[in-house]
């Protein structure tokens, strides 16, 4: 399996893969701030919440956004040369 049958939309430079991604990874980015302050403010509303229970979500969710932002500004990049 060759990587064109994982991803053909994609691979493909198909305008429908840039559709389908852009808002994904928009949503995965603004997911990474709502997630530290929904944590913030359960702890500061008394939600008893361990060391771990605050840190696992926020860094899993913290490295996602991150990793989708240097997506979604490579792919931006790449559309507006298009253009």
């Amino acid at each position: 399996m060759d990587q064109t049958d994982i991803n053909p939309i994609m691979d493909n430079r198909e305008p429908l893969g840039y559709v389908i991604a852009v808002p994904l990874l928009t949503l995965v980015v603004l997911l990474a701030p709502q997630i530290i302050l929904s944590t913030i403010f359960q702890k500061g509303a008394g939600v008893p919440l361990s060391p771990p229970e605050m840190i696992g979500p926020v860094s899993g969710f913290v490295v996602l956004g991150l990793a989708a932002g240097f997506l979604l500004i490579k792919i931006l990049r790449t559309i507006s040369k298009v253009i």
